[in-house]
């Protein structure tokens, strides 16, 4: 049809002009079309092309997001604590989450996390009250003769005083080069401080003046391990130098060395050391009556020495080859000593007796399970004995002679609490309160942390050794390292606490109204003041006197950082 057409047209016009001037127009516009569309298509194609090419690395990245996110969730399904896959072990935030696997930490029992330890809630469980504690004060006359004629002494209940609460009242910060090992006061000067570091340095800070501060870096070699009064102005110091020094405070210059352990002196100690033969003296105590002073070593050896001679008086071989940690003398009987050390025994010594050939100056020894840190005579009239061992357990015997005589020996309470540790700090001993009448008040710095609404911060303990109820904790956002150096004051109602390389001062808050309310009878119920998880952060004290010692140590770090 359309073929006739054309031709009948064709015929119509012999010369074909205007057919073929139309066809001409009409196949440039077909051929514009067909370039047009020709365009859009490969446009299009283009545009699929890019689509398909992001939608594939959109893919490829998806799957791989999937496959690390896979990788790390098993990862983080496996503990590192017993390499099993299923539950993770670590911190979230500031929570601890433990391993469903072993032991509670604080306890050592099975059957719950460290959390939701009873003992963290109430760390009076299983603790037999004193006889000071329970006596309820019935009987009246008559009970008292009978008490008198048969030997036993009147007891009343006595309520610890001042257990809180405590603020910072003030803080000197980095005064030491490392971390501080330990606190001492000068009887004779109330506001001054002594404390040790670990490079052998020896500070005197003033409390009443926050910054007055006096650093002796010439006393000690290396690390200091404690420090006590010697009389008038003048201190001895046990050091892992393998010395046992008198310095005067004043001045800061020693006045005498009375027991040098090694021959070879400092300049051979790394030799010395890796052969095992360097001897470090560490527990280290003073008779306030006699002046003599007693050091232990890290070879078992307690050390007899007079201040006017300068050789020991006496040499002994007290513990089997493992340190000699503390060193306490009695308060009244100075005759008396205490020793504690690496071999899982805390012994009482007879000093008159230490010149036979025999073993008849031990008089009593307390086993422990694993190593004690400290143990003391409570400090008025020595018949409690209170030890820090690392199986988080504070042991105490409210009449250590009368322990003696039985077939075990065992404490009249073991109060749990957290204090073993595993990682390079100063050991925590729980230090009694050398003020307190009732001799019943007992601060310890704790190792675990605790969640304030997202704070982690280490608490300071105050217990009462009668019932083994915690009194009171010590916390304070400023303060958020361990605490492991806490000792209370001879004659202030104050504590000092040694954490990290800075020094803080504990004072009692008078504006607080709640002194009645600490001491919480056990009859009444649980304590109020153990810790819980997830509780407000306290607000910092209102009266906080901070001196720092070294500003210029940010400035050192940030230059040091800049260095290639």
């Amino acid at each position: 049809m359309n073929f006739e057409r054309w031709v009948l047209n064709d015929t119509q016009d012999p010369n074909n002009t205007g057919s073929n001037q139309g066809a001409e127009h009409g196949g440039a516009l077909q051929q514009e079309r067909d370039d047009d569309s020709d365009e859009e298509a490969l446009e299009l194609e283009q545009r699929h092309r890019v689509a398909r090419e992001r939608q594939r690395l959109i893919s490829e990245s998806l799957a791989d997001r999937l496959s690390r996110y896979r990788k790390d969730k098993e990862e983080e399904d496996v503990c590192h604590v017993c390499k099993q896959k299923g539950h993770f072990s670590g911190f979230v935030g500031s929570k601890y989450v433990d391993c469903i696997n072993k032991p509670c930490y604080i306890c050592s029992n099975t059957g719950h996390s460290t959390g939701a330890c009873p003992f963290k809630l109430a760390p009076q469980l299983y603790c037999t009250k004193s006889e000071d504690a329970s006596f309820d004060g019935r009987g009246g006359v008559l009970k008292a003769l009978y008490d008198r004629e048969s030997g036993r002494r009147h007891l009343r209940k006595t309520v610890p005083p001042h257990a809180g609460p405590y603020t910072i009242d003030a803080a000197v910060v980095k005064i030491h080069a490392r971390r501080t090992t330990c606190v001492a006061f000068h009887p004779e000067k109330p506001s001054i401080v002594l404390s040790g570091d670990k490079h052998g340095h020896v500070a005197l800070w003033d409390i009443d003046k926050c910054f007055e501060r006096t650093v002796y870096t010439e006393i000690n070699k290396w690390l200091t391990n404690n420090i006590v009064y010697t009389g008038s102005d003048r201190f001895a110091t046990s050091s892992y130098e393998g010395t046992v020094k008198i310095f005067d405070a004043e001045v800061g210059t020693v006045l005498s060395t009375l027991v040098s352990a090694n021959p070879n002196g400092w300049h051979n100690v790394e030799e010395e050391d890796k052969a095992g033969r360097w001897i470090t003296m560490i527990g280290l105590d003073c008779s306030t009556s006699s002046g003599i002073v007693y050091a232990g070593s890290n070879k078992g050896r307690l050390y007899v020495l007079d201040q006017r001679m300068h050789e020991p008086a006496h040499e002994v071989h007290a513990h089997q080859k493992k340190k000699l940690q503390c060193v306490s003398v009695h308060p009244t009987d100075d005759y008396l000593l205490l020793t504690a050390g690496n071999d899982y025994y805390a012994r009482v010594h007879d000093v008159r007796k230490f010149g036979e050939n025999t073993l008849q100056h031990e008089l009593v020894s307390f086993e422990h399970p694993r190593v004690i840190n400290a143990a003391y005579f409570s400090p008025l009239t020595g018949n409690k004995i209170v030890t820090t061992c690392q199986d988080n357990r504070i042991r105490v015997w409210d009449q250590w002679s009368l322990a003696a005589l039985s077939d075990n020996g065992a404490p009249s309470r073991e109060i749990v609490h957290s204090h073993t540790f595993n990682r390079h700090l100063t050991p925590f001993k729980a230090e009694l309160c050398p003020h307190d009448p009732t001799e019943r008040l007992m601060v310890i710095g704790r190792y675990i942390s605790e969640d304030y609404n997202g704070t982690k911060l280490h608490p300071i303990d105050v217990f009462d050794l009668s019932t083994g109820r915690l009194l009171t904790e010590m916390v304070d956002p400023n303060l958020t390292t361990i605490s492991p150096v806490n000792k209370y004051h001879p004659t202030r109602d104050i504590i000092v606490t040694g954490s990290s390389r800075s020094l803080y001062v504990w004072k009692k808050d008078e504006s607080s109204h709640e002194d009645d309310a600490v001491y919480i009878p056990e009859e009444e119920g649980p304590s109020t003041s153990a810790p819980r998880s997830g509780r407000p952060c306290p607000s910092g004290s209102r009266h906080f006197i901070l001196y720092d010692a070294d500003n210029t140590s940010s400035s050192k770090k940030s230059s040091k950082r800049k260095k290639p």
